[in-house]
């Protein structure tokens, strides 16, 4: 089964967010590319595609869009993003923050 996921920061409950709530920065753009570049290298095997908001739309980005078809393999890789952008997982399909 394919799923849509984005990570973004954010300290509230899916729930609780308002309609025009936007997610802060990740970081300086160049970091935020440099990690998920680091993580996503050698992952060819992996179902898992990631891209980042683009300049256009915020200068540092404010979330990445991840698709793919989770395995373990996968959510550990989409864990190591969060950890290390201290970001959350939010699930297109469920509307709620996942714990990976």
């Amino acid at each position: 089964m394919s799923s849509i996921g984005i990570i973004v920061r954010a300290d509230a409950n899916a729930g609780s967010l308002s309609q025009d709530w936007v997610p802060a920065p990740l970081g300086q753009r160049q970091v935020v590319e440099s990690i998920v570049a680091e993580l996503m290298s050698g992952t060819e095997h992996l179902m898992l595609t990631a891209n980042i908001e683009g300049p256009e739309e915020s200068a540092d980005p404010r979330a990445i869009t991840v698709s793919g078809v989770w395995g373990d393999e996968e959510r550990a890789v989409l864990r190591q993003l969060c950890n290390r952008l201290s970001a959350r997982f939010y699930v297109a399909e469920t509307g709620e923050f996942e714990e990976l």
